[in-house]
C-alpha cells in the first residue's frame, strides 16, 4: 500500500503545465484503466470486509453505513460499490476485467444487478447460464459507453422476470 501511496504523490507532482492535448490524453488513459484497477480492488476489498464482518468493529450495520461515514461516499455510491463487491464472486468474467482495469466501478455496479439474489434464484429457475450472461455483459461492458450495458442489465432483467 505504502509504493501505491508513494506512487500517487509522484503522480500528483508532476507539472502538468507543459503538456498539451495529445501528451495530456496518453497520460489520461493509463490513469482511467489505473482507477478502474483501485475500483475493483475497493469492491473485492469491501466485499471480504462485509463477509467478515469487519463494520462492527466501528458499530456499524453494514458496509454501505462504513463508506457512508469513513469513506464521505453518497447513498448511491456505498450501495454500488457494495453491490459490486458481492457480484465480483459471482460473475468471474467480470472480476477479472474489472481488475485489468477494462471495466469501470460504476459498469461493475450495474452488471452486479444480475448477480442479486431474485435474479439469480430467478436464472437458477430458468436454467439460464450464468457463465453466458457473464460473458455477454461484460464484454458490452468492454466495448460500449455506461448506458449502454445500463441498457443491456436492463433488457436481460426485463426478460428474466417477464
Amino acid at each position: 500500500m505504502d509504493e501505491l501511496l508513494a506512487s500517487l504523490d509522484a503522480l500528483a507532482a508532476e507539472d502538468l503545465a507543459p503538456l498539451f492535448g495529445p501528451a495530456l490524453l496518453d497520460r489520461l488513459g493509463p490513469l482511467l484503466a489505473a482507477q478502474n484497477r483501485l475500483a475493483a480492488e475497493v469492491a473485492r476489498t469491501v466485499r471480504e470486509a462485509e463477509v467478515s464482518g469487519a463494520a462492527e468493529v466501528d458499530g456499524l450495520r453494514s458496509m454501505a453505513s462504513w463508506l457512508r461515514g469513513h469513506g464521505h461516499l453518497s447513498f448511491g455510491e456505498a450501495a454500488g460499490v457494495v453491490r459490486a463487491g458481492r457480484a465480483l464472486a459471482h460473475l468471474p468474467g467480470l472480476a477479472a476485467a474489472c481488475a485489468a482495469g477494462q471495466v469501470t466501478g460504476e459498469q461493475a455496479a450495474v452488471i452486479a444487478r444480475v448477480a442479486e439474489p431474485e435474479a439469480l434464484a430467478l436464472a437458477a429457475g430458468q436454467d439460464v447460464d450464468l457463465a453466458v450472461v457473464d460473458r455477454l455483459l461484460t464484454g458490452v461492458a468492454r466495448e460500449r459507453p455506461h448506458a449502454d450495458v445500463a441498457k443491456a442489465v436492463a433488457h436481460y432483467l426485463d426478460r428474466l422476470d417477464a
